[in-house]
C-alpha cells in the first residue's frame, strides 16, 4: 500500500514535470514559429485551448488561400483532429474557436443533406446557432 502510493505519487510528479516543460518548449518554439512542433509540444502538455488556437489559426490561413472544394476537407479534417483530441484530454472547456468550428461543420452536413446531424453538432456549440440550419 505505501509502496504504491509512493509509485502513484512518483508518476504523477514525472507528468506534471514532462507537462510543464512540453509547455515551455511549446512557447519557445511558437516563438521561433515552429507552430507544428509546438503544436506536439502543447498535446504532450494536455494545453488543449493553445492547440486549438495554433489549430485554428493554421485552418483560418489554409482556408483563404485553398480552392473551394478542398475546404470542406480542411475543416473536416481539423474538426477530427479536435474533437479526437478533446475526448482524449476530457476538456469540458467553451472555446469559441470550437464553436466556429462546430458550425462550420455544421453546414457542410447541412448542405450534404444531413440536417437532423447537423442540428445535433450546433446543440454543442455554446451559441445560438439552429437558426444557421434552418
Amino acid at each position: 500500500s505505501r509502496r504504491r502510493h509512493t509509485r502513484s505519487s512518483l508518476v504523477s510528479w514525472a507528468r506534471r514535470c514532462v507537462q510543464e516543460t512540453a509547455l515551455e518548449l511549446g512557447n519557445n518554439l511558437l516563438q521561433m514559429n515552429q507552430i507544428d512542433s509546438a503544436v506536439i509540444c502543447y498535446i504532450v502538455a494536455n494545453a488543449f485551448g493553445a492547440t486549438l488556437a495554433l489549430w485554428d489559426k493554421k485552418l483560418r490561413a489554409t482556408l483563404k488561400q485553398a480552392p473551394y472544394k478542398e475546404r470542406s476537407m480542411l475543416i473536416h479534417k481539423t474538426f477530427e483532429k479536435v474533437f479526437v483530441l478533446k475526448a482524449i484530454t476530457r476538456n469540458q472547456d467553451s472555446y469559441p474557436a470550437l464553436d466556429t468550428l462546430l458550425i462550420q461543420y455544421a453546414l457542410i452536413l447541412s448542405n450534404s443533406g444531413a440536417k437532423d446531424l447537423a442540428l445535433k453538432y450546433l446543440e454543442l456549440a455554446n451559441q445560438n446557432t439552429t437558426e444557421v440550419i434552418r
